[in-house]
């Protein structure tokens, strides 16, 4: 039985791996509902395409589609992440359209507050963020050495590694942590702590 023949079938084991890997897909933030006939139809043409390499001398058909599929998902997602690091507050998903509902001919011009506002991008910058990045730098300044250097870390480390690499306890830089958190909330940063 080849690979067309368990995708026909709606109820084969490979077929329920597609559908199963698609539902999951678009409950990530990178996809929408309307997108999962779509990434049922990708994850089936990838699984097409795989099966020329499946050799049934090194084990079965469905574990070898389930890591097709597995790998495909996971470059599916690189490849929407890349689109929503770009700027952008959103990727556009299949079901975006800049055709207006009454069924008229689309303007021949778009304005960027209109494709804003239809596909949920914005400009590549948030005032709000810079103030809000702005309030932080300053505070961060004020900080003692050893403070300062600690919010440092914690923008690229997690607590536990800071840890190990200072050589001392995860509680220790926990309550350094804490002192810093209570430092921004007596300034009035609350609503900045995440």
């Amino acid at each position: 039985m080849g690979i067309a023949e368990y995708l026909s079938d709606e109820n084969s084991e490979i077929s329920q791996i597609i559908k199963r890997k698609a539902r999951q897909l678009i409950c990530k933030p990178y996809f929408d509902y309307g997108d999962k006939e779509d990434l049922e139809q990708s994850l089936s043409l990838r699984a097409i395409q795989a099966y020329a390499k499946f050799d049934s001398k090194r084990g079965r058909l469905v574990a070898f589609i389930q890591r097709v599929i597995n790998n495909e998902s996971r470059n599916l997602i690189a490849a929407q992440m890349t689109i929503k690091s770009k700027n952008r507050r959103g990727a556009l998903s299949w079901e975006d359209a800049f055709l207006p509902q009454d069924g008229n001919r689309p303007p021949k011009k778009i304005d960027s507050s209109t494709y804003f506002n239809m596909t949920g991008r914005g400009p590549s910058f948030d005032e709000q963020e810079i103030d809000r990045r702005a309030d932080l730098d300053n505070f961060i300044r004020r900080l003692p050495e050893d403070m300062k250097s600690l919010c440092e870390s914690l923008e690229v480390h997690t607590q536990s590694t800071i840890a190990e690499l200072q050589k001392t306890a995860r509680s220790t830089v926990h309550r350094k942590v804490l002192l810093v958190r209570r430092r921004a909330e007596e300034e009035g940063l609350r609503d900045y702590l995440e």
